[in-house]
């Protein structure tokens, strides 16, 4: 065991990382074999929590974290969402528009991380028709068109009532409803274990397995049985359909009353950590475990970034009989947080499970597979518009060739208005002299700039059926 001058050196290190990691969600978790955590890892547990607690913010207590695995923490975080919607009308009210959108963007990202419900979808639609309204109300149309194709997506049947919503606003969102009926419609069937409960960018959709017929484009994708939520997987339905497998078994693993913790076997452990950190809403993730080695029991410190679904970094110390000394604790502590090590603790390599989750997989097992689709035919989009700048060169052109021509006349006119000897002759004005000059400059600035513009329309055709040739073996909409 080290001096108490080595533990307070260990204690200054772990004070450094605290603003960087102040606005990140972690939770420290008592991780073992099934069947779950023991006493004295749950008590070791609670001890890395209190040191990590009392150096960097954004830790979540045990209560907390006991609270988002049993899903009783949803309703007192929609209730505070409820009262920002409530601040952010009122700075919409006073004519702090910018103000309200941000606190808007703010709240629906916040929602969109909640477990999806009526509730939750119910107070997302509402935000989401308010950012629309202020989006468009500091003359964002095409931000306003994003926002309200976002929400048909989730609510196709949502009604405006034109008596609560401006006319220009019910418009708008006409044209963006008209505008997703002629985007192409693909299939996206969803499979999972009986009872298990589906929602699409956050609305009730059914039970799977289903199929829904929807606008291509990405959607949001959770799952639900009973009090177990899935989080949200992004699926994206461009060109062809998917299939989408979704497998809640890690809800299992939850022990709330054990650390609060994990049973997890060791080749399981990155993915579980990362599924329920991914379940839980952290961003980062401390996972706490009791290793036998010869000589005696480590206390094992891994700290998982969740959102990456990685390991960071992985330590141990050696266990008292009557626990982990202070020093150690902290030195832990202190590596977890920031990587510097010291000779209080033993940096180990971290296992092979360091590997990411593969592609199209969840740490829920949300497995996504294409379906195939009718083969459609590569765009001629390219080929038109390269006909129509070349029919735009031509015309350009031959605006430039008349402009030149007719300075050229007004030029000679003007000259026979000029006498040997300076001023203009008989029967002529000095007005009707300047007109003619004027004449001259107009005719020839026009055909400089329309010159100026056939070239420019002649370079566009000319790469654009380049492009065209490349992405169709066409040259423009024609075949030869």
């Amino acid at each position: 065991m080290r001096s108490p001058a080595a533990a307070a050196v260990a204690i200054a290190l772990l004070a450094a990382p605290a603003a960087a990691l102040a606005s990140e969600t972690m939770a420290v978790l008592a991780v073992a074999d099934p069947p779950g955590p023991t006493r004295e890892l749950a008590d070791t547990t609670a001890q890395l929590r209190a040191v990590l607690a009392e150096h960097t913010e954004g830790v979540l207590p045990a209560s907390a974290l006991r609270d988002r695995m049993t899903g009783s923490w949803s309703a007192a975080a929609l209730k505070e969402l409820d009262l920002a919607y409530d601040a952010a009308l009122r700075a919409y009210q006073a004519g702090d528009f910018e103000g309200s959108a941000r606190a808007l963007r703010a709240l629906v990202a916040d929602l969109e991380t909640m477990p999806e419900g009526p509730r939750t979808f119910a107070q997302w639609t509402r935000a989401m028709l308010r950012l629309a309204r202020v989006e468009q109300a500091v003359g964002g149309r095409v931000d306003a068109q994003a926002v309200l194709e976002r929400l048909l997506r989730a609510a196709p049947d949502l009604k405006l009532d034109p008596v609560q919503h401006p006319p220009n606003f019910v418009r708008l969102a006409d044209e963006v409803r008209v505008r997703m009926a002629s985007l192409t419609r693909l299939t996206l069937e969803v499979a999972g274990q009986a009872g298990l409960r589906i929602f699409v960018n956050g609305r009730d959709v059914g039970t799977a397995p289903l199929s829904l017929d929807l606008p291509a484009g990405s959607y949001r994708l959770g799952a639900a049985l009973g009090e177990v939520r899935a989080p949200p997987s992004v699926v994206d339905l461009e060109g062809e359909g998917r299939t989408v497998t979704i497998d809640l078994g890690v809800a299992g693993a939850l022990r709330p009353f054990d650390g609060p913790g994990l049973a997890l076997a060791a080749r399981d452990r990155l993915k579980g950590v990362v599924a329920a950190s991914a379940l839980l809403g952290l961003d980062r993730a401390i996972a706490a475990s009791l290793e036998e080695r010869a000589g005696g029991t480590y206390l094992v410190g891994t700290s998982y970034d969740a959102r990456l679904s990685r390991i960071v970094r992985e330590a141990r110390v050696r266990c008292s009989p009557t626990g982990v000394p202070a020093g150690e604790l902290s030195a832990l502590a202190t590596f977890l947080l920031t990587g510097r090590s010291s000779s209080l603790v033993t940096v180990t390599v971290p296992p092979p499970l360091t590997t990411p989750a593969p592609p199209n997989e969840s740490p829920f097992h949300v497995r996504v597979e294409p379906r195939p689709e009718i083969e459609r035919r590569p765009s001629r989009a390219l080929g038109w518009t390269a006909v129509g700048t070349g029919v735009a060169t031509v015309a350009l052109a031959n605006v430039s060739i008349w402009q030149a021509v007719k300075s050229e006349q007004a030029y000679d006119e003007a000259q026979s208005m000029r006498a040997p000897g300076g001023g203009v002759l008989p029967g002529h004005t000095v007005a009707e002299f300047n007109a003619r000059a004027e004449e001259v400059n107009r005719a020839r600035s026009i055909a400089i700039g329309t010159g100026i513009g056939a070239g420019v329309a002649l370079i566009a055709t000319g790469v654009l059926g380049y492009f065209s040739y490349r992405q169709t073996g066409e040259i423009g909409p024609f075949r030869f």
